[in-house]
């Protein structure tokens, strides 16, 4: 999709990083937004629930630094030695952080 559609690739890219600035300005909110989403799908679930599901937003990131790479791969070498994946993957080779980069420039995020 990168090289298929790029400009759709930033846009998505821009909106993520748009509603994770959201998530962290106003959790609270967040939360109720995804219960009435969420409930309008057919499920529902407890406040407490949606407000643990918006805290797991805190580990995402918009570009991969060096360290956040090596923490990623340092899990998968764990998830590998327990065998549930046959490989630890070596990450840093596919991370491209030329979207989240200029979709920060747009948004004026340093």
């Amino acid at each position: 999709l990168i090289q298929k559609d790029p400009a759709l690739v930033e846009k998505f890219v821009r909106a993520w990083i748009k509603s994770l600035l959201y998530i962290q300005q106003d959790p609270q909110d967040a939360g109720r937004l995804l219960q009435i989403y969420l409930h309008r799908q057919g499920a529902k679930i407890s406040p407490e629930t949606a407000q643990a599901w918006v805290g797991m937003a805190e580990y995402n990131h918009y570009v991969w630094s060096a360290p956040i790479v090596a923490d990623a791969e340092y899990d998968a070498w764990g998830l590998h030695e327990a065998n549930v994946l046959k490989e630890a993957p070596k990450l840093a080779p596919l991370v491209d952080n030329s979207f989240a980069e200029r979709a920060m420039q747009s948004l004026g995020i340093k």
